[in-house]
């Protein structure tokens, strides 16, 4: 469907009081995360907006019957997908917490028994804090319903209620002052969508999703613009005494991440004082710069969620063991996750600053090549798609060049090619021509687009566009590839075609 044929469609939009993704402003005018996203969207789809405002329950309802067309900022859940189409990539990641007065004394769920908290009317908290806190935690608590934020706020502070259920996002916006704090207990993750009634066209929803992936691959776009715009707050996170060594972790990424920061304006002023180009380089870094912090916030913060909410849920003593090894695997996996990320942080960082050294050795590369599809084989049955080795060199090979990092080039690959592939197959295939070794990853994934098969070597570059979903992972691991391939003297390139999969080739020198 073309701009054309939407122009003189009009878009009905509810708006209610969510500050800093969508509400009202002192001039009674929408503003907010999603609303810059609706006007960015209709700009370019040639949409007329028509503002329809009220409390969240009443817009649902309003929804459902197809009095409005679009609802911003609406979490998935099984009784939502069958009362409305959502879109299928999420606009922002975020939480639900629990926000008390600073002299509460109110730092786990146990502390919530015979407390009254306040929480959105028809919210997706309502229905959680109704349905699963309670029985998972053997407590009671009275629930005070509210049709805004303003009116949960204004009670809190008026002792009407002990505490309070919302977003991450209400902690950035002008409603939280300075007399609430964050209690530090995490109730679940949520991802935010645009909301459609269930007979709408499917054609404005797929709209929908090709402009947030357009936004979301642009790192200069009104996406984030608009986050960094209006999540201006200083943050203090709660760190429990017993997550010590996640704020560790925490500070060395923070460290890595000002290094190479620090290094790329160095080689913005080199490109300046070298081409005389110093508006075009200066805006070339602050775009990967805001890309880089971007993606490294959700990177980070994910896992430390994942990490923080599980934790907290152990301390239950009345949890099952097979409620326990699902928190602990979900702990381990958000774990892994974030040491994946430090790991690349710090090899790009060595890489920039010539730090990384080739140090050759000899190995048997079938084994190596059969230990990776061992280690890999799990995961692709947990996942129901094949994967396949097909190795053309003689069993006694013996390879000589930098071991740890040729493991770390195709672990890389095989990784790409298995993540993004839902159904199918993953194969590694190894042959020698003259005095090379080539090795094919090959996927029946979701390919890359031709002008986007440059970009995916580059730093802090993701090949997600338009009609996907974003994948998970720091943006690094191509680029980290790509630098050890050359440094070990060899060469990396692909073929890929959208929808149909991708070939990753590399050449090492053999002799």
């Amino acid at each position: 469907m073309n701009s054309q044929e939407l122009e003189p469609r009009v878009l009905r939009v509810g708006v209610y009081d969510n500050p800093p993704k969508i509400s009202l402003n002192d001039k009674g005018q929408p503003e907010g995360i999603f609303i810059d996203l609706i006007i960015d969207i209709s700009k370019k789809e040639n949409f007329k907006i028509q503002y329809v405002s009220g409390d969240w329950n009443d817009l649902t309802k309003k929804l459902g019957k197809g009095e409005i067309d679009v609802l911003p900022d609406m979490v998935r859940s099984n009784e939502r997908d069958s009362l409305y189409s959502l879109n299928n990539i999420s606009v922002l990641g975020s939480w639900s917490e629990v926000f008390v007065l600073k002299k509460k004394n109110i730092n786990s769920f146990y502390d919530l028994k015979n407390k009254r908290i306040g929480v959105l009317k028809g919210s997706i908290e309502e229905d959680y804090m109704r349905n699963l806190e309670q029985k998972d935690f053997n407590i009671s608590y009275d629930i005070v319903l509210f049709d805004d934020y303003k009116k949960t706020v204004d009670a809190l502070i008026n002792n009407d209620i002990d505490a309070m259920v919302g977003d991450q996002f209400f902690f950035f916006s002008k409603l939280c002052s300075d007399k609430i704090k964050q209690s530090g207990i995490i109730i679940r993750p949520a991802e935010l969508h645009f909301a459609f009634p269930k007979n709408a066209d499917r054609a404005i929803v797929e709209l929908f999703d090709r402009n947030i992936a357009r936004l979301k691959n642009e790192p200069n776009s009104i996406f984030y613009k608009s986050v960094f715009k209006w999540v201006d707050k200083d943050i203090k996170p709660y760190l429990p005494n017993y997550i010590k060594w996640i704020f560790v972790a925490f500070l060395v990424i923070l460290i890595s991440s000002i290094l190479i920061i620090k290094l790329f304006h160095h080689r913005v002023k080199v490109k300046t004082l070298e081409y005389n180009k110093a508006k075009e380089a200066a805006e070339n870094a602050n775009r990967l710069k805001s890309a880089f912090l971007a993606n490294m916030s959700h990177e980070i913060r994910t896992p430390m969620n994942g990490v923080l909410g599980f934790a907290d849920l152990l301390k239950d003593p009345n949890i099952t063991e097979m409620e326990s090894k699902e928190y602990i695997e979900i702990i381990n996996k958000s774990g892994e996750r974030l040491l994946n990320t430090i790991n690349d942080i710090i090899d790009i960082s060595r890489i920039e600053s010539k730090e990384m050294q080739v140090v050759n050795s000899s190995f048997n590369l079938n084994m190596e090549l059969q230990d990776l599809y061992n280690f890999f084989k799990i995961q692709c049955v947990e996942k129901q798609i094949e994967l396949e080795l097909d190795n053309n060199v003689d069993t006694d090979y013996v390879l000589f060049t930098d071991k740890n990092k040729f493991t770390s080039i195709v672990t890389n690959l095989i990784r790409n090619a298995i993540k993004f592939t839902e159904n199918g197959s993953v194969k590694i295939k190894c042959s020698k021509n003259n005095n090379e070794i080539v090795i094919k990853v090959i996927d029946t994934g979701i390919g890359i687009p031709i002008d986007r098969q440059k970009a995916i070597f580059e730093r802090f570059i993701k090949a997600d566009e338009k009609d996907v979903q974003v994948f998970e992972g720091s943006g690094l691991g191509l680029a980290i590839a790509k630098s050890y391939v050359e440094m070990l003297g060899g060469k990396i390139w692909l073929d890929s075609k959208l929808d149909f999969g991708s070939v990753f080739y590399i050449t090492i020198p053999s002799e």
